[in-house]
């Protein structure tokens, strides 16, 4: 399976959902290039400010609660949706 079959297949979740999903699995990795490609593709897909915003409080919640320490800047909507 190709990574552009896993990505674009919108079946089950939109385009959107499947953007938040990646961007929730690159933050706990702490990968700074992809955790900002995949942000900008989640506005690029349709994702407003709050889903941006809601992903990453999620997500920062649960790597806190586990102890990991993201040392990768998580753009902000403004760094990412020009």
């Amino acid at each position: 399976m190709e990574y552009g079959y896993c990505l674009a297949d919108f079946s089950i979740l939109t385009p959107v959902e499947t953007s938040q999903c990646v961007v929730a699995s690159l933050i706990p990795q702490d990968v700074a290039t992809q955790i900002r490609w995949h942000t900008r593709g989640l506005v690029r897909n349709g994702g407003s400010e709050k889903d941006l915003k809601h992903t990453v409080d999620i997500t920062t919640a649960i790597t806190d609660a586990l102890g990991l320490k993201i040392a990768s800047p998580i753009p902000e909507y403004h760094e990412v949706s020009n």
